[in-house]
């Protein structure tokens, strides 16, 4: 378990999302990992496996809105993943 200690300043979103980030679906992601391996991808896999598994979060919050929306909230509540997002959009796309 890890605990946020915030002065009030950290928006509540950014800092659950964080949390998740580090350890939530960590075997799903690993499944992931060996897929992106068994297909030679040459890109952080584990980024690469951490933006499909937001995206499967995404799509089953609202199956409605389009894969560009779905990125664009994941780069909102994960800053870290934004220049990742930026620079392989068409490997994320093909996968």
């Amino acid at each position: 378990m890890v605990k946020i200690y915030d002065n009030g300043e950290l928006p509540f979103r950014k800092a659950r999302n964080f949390n998740m980030l580090a350890f939530k679906y960590k075997p799903f992601v690993n499944q992931l990992i060996e897929e992106i391996k068994t297909k030679k991808i040459k890109v952080d896999k584990t980024k690469l496996s951490s933006v499909i598994s937001e995206l499967i979060t995404e799509y089953s919050k609202n199956g409605n809105i389009s894969f560009e929306e779905m990125l664009k909230n994941i780069e909102e509540d994960h800053v870290e993943l934004k220049d990742f997002i930026d620079h392989n959009y068409e490997t994320i796309k093909n996968f």
